[in-house]
């Protein structure tokens, strides 16, 4: 349902030691990177998209590292609170930093709007605000303990357009909005490549997206989705399995893989992209040709680093 919307603005105010990192976006974003700051930003983000899904939500955190507790995620509203087992690594990976908050809009797709227009039918502020600006921001938040070993995460300040959510009194749909903008973005790593791609494949709905990713791979030879033994499936390159294509190959097929079968609306791509985009993804590539973000602070905090 999220496919076509575009995160158009990203503010954090503090990451590690950049404050005030504001990303304007456009259809082909260049951040400088790929380095530490860029993938904390990176988290930053996966994390504000994902609150809402526990099984995303670890999966996200154990892409960076995090040996999440897998029946310790306890969702009520827009808060969550989840916790982990390697506190000494958290703690090195935010930089001792207990505190983050980011700021982000989307641009609404048309699907979502209209949506939108139908739960709203009786705040008619709601759907002038959409008809005037449509887009959705809101601000997401995260507190780690002291021991950096549990993290509380939290949405506040969401607004439609110019019209600021009342959270005292928000409509019931809110939330399902939220939980439609989960998904929108993807980082192009550990992806299972050919169960997607044959989920895509049997989807009448999606059978096209499928067909996308066949086209974006052009480049490499004919690729396709087969089952083995057990109905496991696997991705075939010229008849040849992935697994024995170079590095390069296997990169293009994951990054065209989140491109066009994950559903996702923005993908993050480090240093070079591989494959063919379509029109329907926002891609953000980080290289060093792109813009630095943020500025420094002039004292380096030091005390957060681990004694030797």
């Amino acid at each position: 349902m999220n496919k076509g919307c575009r995160v158009s603005q990203v503010h954090i105010s503090q990451v590690g030691e950049l404050h005030d990192v504001f990303i304007q976006a456009s259809e082909e974003n260049m951040v400088y990177g790929p380095n530490p700051i860029s993938h904390r930003i990176a988290w930053l983000i996966s994390m504000c998209f994902s609150m809402r899904d526990s099984q995303q939500l670890t999966s996200i955190v154990r892409r960076f590292g995090w040996d999440p507790v897998q029946d310790e995620v306890y969702q009520e509203g827009l808060s969550c609170q989840l916790s982990w087992s390697n506190p000494a690594f958290v703690r090195m990976f935010v930089a001792g930093q207990r505190e983050f908050s980011i700021s982000v809009v989307v641009e609404l797709n048309t699907q979502i709007l209209g949506w939108i227009r139908k739960k709203a039918v009786r705040n008619p502020e709601v759907i002038q605000a959409i008809m005037q600006q449509p887009t959705c921001s809101f601000r997401f938040s995260i507190m780690f303990d002291n021991l950096y070993s549990v993290a509380s995460c939290s949405y506040s300040d969401i607004a439609l357009g110019a019209w600021n959510i009342p959270i005292s009194e928000k409509p019931d749909w809110v939330e399902l909005l939220i939980d439609h903008l989960q998904g929108i973005f993807c980082i192009p790593y550990d992806l299972d490549v050919a169960s997607l791609a044959r989920k895509v494949l049997l989807s009448p709905e999606q059978h096209e997206s499928y067909n996308d990713f066949c086209r974006a791979l052009d480049f490499i030879g004919s690729v396709r989705v087969v089952e083995g033994d057990n109905e496991v499936p696997f991705i075939l390159i010229d008849d040849d399995p992935l697994v024995l294509c170079s590095q390069k190959v296997q990169t293009a097929v994951m990054q065209a893989c989140a491109i066009h079968l994950t559903g996702a609306s923005v993908v993050w791509i480090d240093e070079k992209l591989l494959c063919e985009t379509g029109t329907h993804t926002q891609v953000w590539n980080i290289c060093e040709k792109g813009p630095k973000v943020g500025r420094e602070s002039p004292k380096k905090a030091l005390s957060w680093r681990a004694k030797k």
